[in-house]
């Protein structure tokens, strides 16, 4: 990997957050690993843009030997070939061979077990539309916050337009081989008790209920 820069016009790193611009580098002497276990599609890629082109760089990527970017290689191919960027802040790694292949496959792995606090993102989602549309944008939620929110309250307004001609009684319950009828108004009640007791995820909800039943 080439050294950092130390001539470099600060005019060319104002991209780069400033702690970082000591490691920057010619993006063209780094190269997407060949052998990068997490795929980035053309959408993921758009997203990635965004984000950069709102924020700057405000992380490094990590490189291995020869140049080879073993984490942030959609970073990279977003900032080259969708923003033009010239250089970009780089970090090499002291893990060589399958233990730097071990470290990317675990940063990204690790990342997908996180969860969304629903309530307190759709709170934040909220204030940053108020105050900064352009970053809500870049934030990877798209831009239309009414319908974000919506999303996160698990799509309420969509389903109840969906169910606008149906009577007030008209919601079944299955419970085993039993099935009834329950009062609408009772029924949300009893959802929106789940939701804030379980989470807003389908799989929390569910497993709920299953407790309360004893299944």
């Amino acid at each position: 990997m080439a050294k950092k820069l130390l001539n470099t016009n600060t005019k060319n790193l104002k991209h780069i957050t400033l702690k970082l611009r000591q490691f920057a580098v010619p993006i063209d002497t780094l190269q997407l690993d060949p052998d990068n276990a997490n795929l980035h599609d053309s959408e993921s890629l758009t997203k990635i843009a965004a984000s950069l082109e709102e924020f700057g760089q405000q992380l490094p990527i990590l490189v291995g030997p020869r140049g080879i970017v073993k984490h942030g290689n959609g970073v990279l191919e977003a900032a080259r070939d969708i923003l033009g960027w010239k250089h970009i802040a780089a970090m090499p790694s002291n893990l060589k061979g399958l233990k730097l292949d071990a470290l990317a496959i675990a940063v990204n792995r690790t990342a997908e077990f996180s969860k969304w606090n629903k309530p307190v993102l759709a709170e934040q989602i909220a204030a940053i539309a108020t105050e900064d549309e352009k970053a809500l944008s870049a934030v990877g939620f798209g831009d239309d916050v009414e319908e974000i929110l919506d999303m996160l309250d698990g799509g309420k307004k969509k389903a109840a337009k969906k169910d606008d001609k149906r009577t007030v009684a008209d919601v079944g319950v299955t419970v085993g081989g039993y099935r009834w009828k329950v009062e609408r108004k009772a029924y949300e009640k009893w959802l929106e008790d789940l939701r804030q007791t379980a989470g807003f995820d389908d799989d929390s909800v569910i497993d709920e209920m299953k407790r309360r039943l004893g299944l």
